[in-house]
């Protein structure tokens, strides 16, 4: 029974990863290029968005001048010469399997906090902005909560707004939420607290979206057989608890696991499709220009 109960695990996983991967607005990892430093004209910007994209789909190398593929419609609503749009370079390339979540996430926080602390060393009096999507909405997540809790790399009064797509740490209490998912509905990591920066965010979320609305579109999966596990998965470099995974795979378990499998599967395509449509990207843009300086 063992041999099957692991072959089911490892089966479990793999679609966990699946999904993970789908999260990415594209499954295509974006070229890696030669390091470009962060320049700013000689008249600073009087607002700074830095957009995060989702995993699968950047590198530490991309040039942060530069607008990414996933946020072309967001980068030219955005851009002007009131708000300067940088790209966060971070190694969000969970697809190789060669890194955890946890550990390209943190990257990406690492990332974010230099970049930020760079423009604002040249820029004191610029206004931040953050547009995260998916593993960016996370990283994005973490930044707003740092800045909340007095540690994050600018002060309260700097952060102008921040929205969140597709946010695997979605938070809907005290935030302008946008989407058709439920505000009870779970995300697939725990929710973050905002503190007193609430008001400036916005979280949007779409029904089944398989980051922010999990419990919805994979519920056994991700709250009953892996939960937080799934952040620290990294199959290529054996980095996955096997045991754990066996203990929780009872015949129910293994029973709604298969039959969820059709909802993952949209889950993946609400989050790949979803927030470029205009009922969704429009009030982000909308959210971020309300709070420009």
């Amino acid at each position: 029974m063992l041999p099957s109960l692991r072959r089911i695990a490892a089966s479990a996983t793999s679609v966990t990863i699946a999904g993970l991967a789908v999260i990415s607005a594209s499954s295509a990892t974006a070229a890696a290029q030669p390091t470009r430093p962060t320049s700013l004209s000689s008249s600073c910007p009087a607002n700074a968005t830095i957009y995060m994209a989702p995993m699968g789909t950047n590198s530490s190398l991309y040039p942060a001048e530069l607008p990414h593929y996933t946020d072309i419609p967001q980068y030219f609503g955005l851009s002007n010469a009131n708000n300067k749009v940088y790209t966060l370079p971070y190694d969000s390339v969970l697809t190789t399997n060669l890194k955890t979540y946890r550990e390209t996430r943190d990257s990406g926080i690492s990332q974010a906090k230099k970049l930020i602390k760079k423009i604002d060393s040249q820029c004191p009096q610029t206004r931040f902005h953050f547009y995260g999507y998916s593993e960016g909405a996370d990283v994005a997540a973490h930044l707003v909560n740092s800045i909340a809790e007095g540690n994050g790399p600018i002060s309260k009064g700097q952060l102008g707004s921040s929205v969140m797509q597709g946010n695997p740490v979605r938070q809907t209490n005290g935030v302008t939420n946008i989407g058709t998912a439920p505000l009870d509905d779970k995300p697939l990591f725990k929710p973050l607290d905002y503190g007193d920066q609430s008001s400036k965010v916005m979280e949007i979320c779409d029904a089944k979206d398989f980051a922010c609305d999990t419990s919805a579109s994979a519920p056994e999966l991700l709250h009953h057989v892996l939960g937080d596990q799934a952040a620290d998965v990294a199959l290529l470099t054996g980095q996955i608890d096997i045991p754990a995974i066996v203990s929780k795979l009872d015949p129910p378990t293994i029973t709604n696991l298969i039959a969820q499998a059709p909802s993952r599967r949209e889950g993946g395509s609400v989050h790949s499709y979803n927030y470029y449509l205009p009922q969704n990207l429009i009030p982000a843009i909308s959210f971020i220009k309300q709070h420009e300086a």
